[in-house]
């Protein structure tokens, strides 16, 4: 009898225990995931809002993009040109990528009616050459575009009555070589030259040799305008690319707000797990064989580690085309003055964060913090800007670092918002009044 109470009070004791510890088992996660949660919000706080916004941007360009006839957006608004690789679809009117856009009879982000070659002999024309931060990617209509506040500016400090147009002549995803043809086809017609560039001199090689197994020529044309455009897409791209659209255009961003700080962080890095592979997929093209691909093709996709080498091939390729701007430019007595285009991530010291970059960029920057291959090319554009020019008619004028950290002049921290063109216009203008370069009346 004694020995069947002795084992019912174990019994009675073990259970007691086993809930005890259960109790506190859950007590103490319960704790140790509020807290978590806690320390994740607030350490995370602004990843975690930046993380909403990104989704939103890609939800509702996803949705657009679903909604048209075609998921080739590119197609829509670029047209192939025998010289440039692509400009813009002419006489554009139209908000056909979600923000509104009137481009001129060549292709260019200029008024619909606008025609370089016919300006009034009393207007001086300057033309701003450079890529989608001259072009004014994302800038909702060309009134706020880089081009537009620089004539606004140069008109209201000018100190005769020369009137000014600034023509954009800016083209998505061009580089140094593009700028360089269409200088070079329509100098006659310009009073002055102004180039802003940068980042696709570094970004683009890179793009071609290492985002695309189609592996294009470092100098070519950039691969996300020119393969969409020249290359048809596999089943298992077109496939790829509207499962990712669906899933983002469905997708709730604002509900991360509705769930805990984990939550919120686990969803994200799944969202951005899921987007990079499709994406990936989307930008593989039709593989090339050893037998079809450029020379340069293969010496750049063959070696693993020439990361560095294309790097500097991109460098020396914007100091090239500048001298070569240069030179024609003296030909025709015509002012230059080389702009470095604003960086968010022009200084080491800014975090590099990845999700905050377009994927094709994030792809081309694989290597460590941009700012070390953007440094690389500040310097050897110092370097130009320190040799001597007897004319005064050549100028250089560094801006990557213009904008700083201010998330209001930004669009997606490569490229400037309305505000941020607008505090780069004062730069610029600010630098030709001090400068020896005589542009116009405005010294």
């Amino acid at each position: 009898m004694r020995d069947e109470t002795w084992a019912s009070q174990v019994k009675i004791r073990f259970k007691n225990n086993l809930l005890t510890r259960i109790v506190i088992f859950i007590i103490v996660t319960v704790a140790a995931t509020f807290g978590a949660d806690i320390f994740i919000g607030l350490i995370f706080k602004e990843s975690l809002r930046r993380n909403v916004d990104e989704m939103t941007k890609s939800k509702t360009a996803a949705q657009r993009l679903l909604a048209s006839q075609t998921n080739q957006a590119t197609q829509k608004v670029c047209r192939i040109h025998p010289f440039f690789g692509h400009t813009m679809q002419t006489k554009l009117d139209a908000a056909p990528l979600g923000w509104h856009l009137e481009t001129d009879q060549n292709g260019f982000r200029n008024s619909r009616e606008f025609d370089v070659n016919n300006v009034p002999d009393d207007v001086i024309v300057i033309g701003l050459f450079g890529g989608s931060a001259a072009f004014g990617w994302e800038v909702d209509g060309n009134q706020d575009t880089l081009a537009s506040h620089l004539e606004e500016l140069f008109n209201s400090r000018s100190k005769s009555n020369t009137k000014f147009r600034i023509v954009n002549l800016g083209i998505p995803g061009w580089h140094y070589p593009q700028q360089f043809f269409l200088i070079s086809r329509i100098i006659q017609h310009l009073d002055g030259i102004i180039t802003y560039d940068g980042f696709n001199e570094i970004m683009v090689p890179l793009g071609n040799t290492l985002a695309y197994q189609t592996a294009l020529p470092p100098d070519f044309p950039s691969g996300l305008f020119y393969l969409p455009i020249f290359q048809k897409q596999t089943t298992e791209q077109i496939l790829a690319l509207y499962g990712l659209l669906m899933f983002e255009a469905n997708y709730d961003p604002k509900s991360l707000l509705a769930h805990s700080a984990i939550y919120n962080k686990l969803r994200y890095m799944h969202w951005d797990k899921e987007r990079n592979r499709v994406a990936k997929i989307v930008q593989l093209g039709t593989s090339v064989g050893s037998e079809t691909s450029s020379i340069e093709a293969k010496t750049f996709a063959t070696d693993p580690q020439s990361y560095e080498e294309i790097v500097k091939f991109g460098i020396d390729e914007h100091a090239k085309y500048s001298q070569l701007v240069d030179l024609i430019a003296k030909q025709y007595n015509i002012p230059v003055l080389h702009v470095l285009q604003p960086f968010h991530y022009a200084d080491p010291d800014n975090p590099f964060d990845p999700t905050m970059v377009p994927t094709y960029s994030r792809l081309a920057f694989a290597n460590g913090h941009p700012s070390v291959h953007y440094s690389k090319l500040r310097e050897r554009f110092a370097e130009l800007a320190k040799q001597a020019d007897p004319d005064n008619s050549i100028g250089y004028l560094d801006l990557s670092d213009a904008l700083k950290e201010n998330r209001n002049n930004w669009i997606d921290l490569i490229h400037p918002s309305a505000k941020g063109n607008r505090v780069a216009a004062e730069k610029i203008i600010d630098f030709i009044e001090s400068s020896p370069i005589r542009f116009t009346s405005v010294q």
